[in-house]
């Protein structure tokens, strides 16, 4: 469940004259989802991201834009 809180509590943000990037860490719907509701929250856009499996089962994450002078997070859910 994603919460909202009410207009007047809510605060702005503190970032960086770089900006802010968020990128999800999975290709799973589910944090995806999250992630994009999330960004939308946020006014932000995902970030340019790659994610794919090795075949040792190894999770690969490759960011595909620059993130140098930024505030980067990255959202990952994880199975129960």
């Amino acid at each position: 469940m994603f919460c909202v809180a009410p207009a007047e509590l809510e605060t702005k943000m503190n970032i960086t004259k770089g900006g802010l990037l968020l990128f999800s860490a999975s290709s799973n719907s589910s944090c995806m989802e999250l992630s994009k509701k999330i960004a939308e929250r946020l006014g932000v856009e995902m970030g340019k991201v790659q994610v794919y499996q090795e075949p040792n089962r190894e999770t690969r994450v490759q960011i595909q834009e620059s993130v140098r002078g930024k505030d980067v997070f990255i959202i990952q859910t994880v199975s129960k």
